[in-house]
């Protein structure tokens, strides 16, 4: 494992170093004026919780460039995530339905395939992570991942335009989706936690969720409901044997947007972190990100949120191999700390009685 990480690690640098070649050479021997800029593609092929904070980038280019046509390559789930969003022009998920051309390529993340797209569709101008990042490596920074998106597309935004705040668009019928659960559900106030996380170093122990849980249901009478996929609906049982409050399953019965929709509605959200975090953070609701072995970058933004890490120095790390195995650093938040997170943003709002 130890060395399967190194070599992705070197395959990265590789990348980063190709990508930021190309764009320089690009800029060498192009020329690009803004006005000239009527197409662009950008690239975000990542999961949920990176993917959120390509978000903002969109908006900053189409105000900095309103007459430019903006074309987004992602996942599945990216192209549901930017339903709806005025700045966004077109969205695909294969390289087959790219155009022959655009005056202007912007690599997210940067790929093999990103990479050989541009150097054999050579546009005016490229803007790209890797160039960002290595010039961040060299003066010893590493800042919040919504700051790199911003430095990427500097070059044609001014600061004046800058945007750090993802945001959802979502429509009636994701709003009806929720609704019609809250209505099954027999919901009033209620708080949404998400227990999963795709790594174990990243999952809050499910005991302490259920007492704190507990405790946010009897000094705020916020019901729980547990979100999530089919795989995180299967810790509902654990949970309510850990002594949670009548529990209300969400998990594995809505679609994003609907669930985006339901985190609008919600007083409150707890969560792992992961995509759904992310997701909730967007559309304004109140969060708490419990965060482990994962890089501080990618902290929800924003005064409604507030997030728990204990970062020690190992962090980050493969996210498999714990240097602390019998005390990780997920499992050194206790339950005291994310109450009083809770408390900060809840104040006396909710309190029922």
């Amino acid at each position: 494992m130890e060395k399967s990480m190194r070599a992705k690690q070197w395959l990265d640098r590789a990348v980063y170093l190709a990508s930021a070649g190309l764009s320089g050479a690009i800029r060498t021997f192009r020329s690009a004026n803004p006005v000239e800029i009527r197409s662009i593609v950008c690239f975000k092929e990542d999961e949920i919780g990176d993917f959120m904070y390509s978000i903002p980038v969109y908006e900053m280019l189409s105000r900095s460039l309103p007459e430019a046509h903006i074309t987004v390559l992602c996942k599945g789930f990216g192209v549901q995530l930017l339903k709806g969003n005025p700045y966004v022009h077109r969205t695909i998920t294969s390289y087959s339905e790219l155009e022959p051309h655009y005056d202007l390529v912007v690599d997210l993340r940067g790929t093999p395939a990103s990479t050989w797209f541009a150097l054999t569709h050579v546009p005016r101008l490229r803007l790209d992570r890797g160039s960002v990042r290595i010039r961040q490596r060299r003066s010893g920074r590493h800042p919040h991942e919504s700051d790199t998106a911003w430095e990427i597309v500097r070059p044609l935004v001014s600061e004046d335009k800058k945007v750090t705040q993802p945001q959802l668009y979502l429509d009636v019928a994701d709003h009806a989706e929720a609704e019609n659960f809250i209505r099954q559900e027999q919901l009033d106030s209620f708080l949404l936690i998400h227990t999963g996380a795709r790594r174990k170093l990243k999952k809050w122990p499910l005991e302490r969720a259920a007492k704190l849980l507990s405790l946010l249901h009897q000094r705020y009478g916020l019901e729980p409901v547990l979100v999530g996929d089919q795989y995180d609906a299967t810790d509902a049982e654990e949970l309510i044997r850990a002594g949670c409050p009548t529990l209300r399953v969400a998990a594995g019965k809505l679609s994003l947007r609907g669930f985006a929709a339901l985190c609008s509605r919600s007083q409150l959200f707890i969560g792992n972190d992961s995509g759904p975090l992310h997701i909730a953070s967007a559309v304004g609701t109140r969060s708490i990100g419990l965060f482990g072995p994962g890089d501080p970058i990618f902290h929800p933004v924003g005064a409604h949120t507030r997030y728990v890490h204990h970062v020690l120095e190992c962090n980050p790390c493969d996210q498999v191999h714990c240097k602390y195995a019998g005390n990780p650093c997920i499992e050194r938040i206790t339950i005291g700390e994310v109450e009083t997170a809770a408390k900060n943003l809840l104040g006396n709002e909710t309190r029922q009685g």
